[in-house]
């Protein structure tokens, strides 16, 4: 990683910053990154042929969004630019908010807590297939009785699999008709998984 203006190469140092950095943070549910950045792209950062070189070889991730990706695999992690686009950021916010509450259950551990996250989450999780809901509706239920914290630890194991899925369309419909009548159905954060005001209308912008 060079600097255009210099030619310093600064590899060292961003990686050294990105790891002190990230691994101080606690708490964090997912990143908003900056697009086409040679240090924060997830996709797009330019990987060049060499210091005189102006031939771009491929594209991929910065060196900072890349250490993001190999340590929080399972969050949610988007660029300004992608997040122009409703239904991105729709599914962005859903996963932010829902690991953000499963954050919450982690922080004061109990298996009624995660019970009552598995079911205000039940139909959101779904969406987005039925063999991860299945999953995650066994373990919350521990009928194995196994300790309390490698039930969290699998069940955040297995929330980040579904949650990296997108929702689909035939599912939701046929998780509604087979539970239409359930009395937990008006508690889902399906129809309601993030403050309203964050989706906003704007058009959209081709994608990047």
């Amino acid at each position: 990683m060079l600097q255009p203006s210099t030619g310093r190469d600064v590899t060292r140092a961003m990686r050294r910053f990105a790891g002190e950095f990230l691994g101080r943070l606690e708490g964090a549910d997912g990143f908003i990154l900056k697009s086409r950045s040679p240090s924060c792209g997830i996709r797009d950062a330019k990987m060049y042929g060499g210091e005189e070189s102006g031939t771009v070889l491929e594209k991929g991730a910065g060196l900072f969004a890349g250490e993001v990706l190999a340590r929080f695999p399972g969050l949610a992690v988007e660029d300004e630019a992608r997040l122009a686009h409703l239904a991105i950021r729709e599914r962005f916010l859903t996963k932010l908010f829902a690991l953000a509450a499963f954050r919450a259950v982690k922080e004061k551990p109990s298996m009624a807590g995660l019970a009552r996250y598995q079911e205000r989450n039940r139909l959101l999780l779904m969406a987005r297939g039925q063999r991860e809901a299945k999953t995650l509706e066994r373990i919350a239920a521990n009928r194995e009785k196994l300790p309390l914290p490698k039930v969290m630890e699998e069940y955040e194991r297995h929330l980040h699999a579904a949650l990296a899925r997108p929702a689909r369309r035939a599912s939701v419909a046929a998780a509604l008709r087979r539970h239409a009548e359930a009395p937990w159905l008006a508690r889902q954060t399906f129809f309601a998984p993030f403050p309203p005001a964050l989706a906003g209308t704007e058009e959209e912008p081709p994608l990047p």
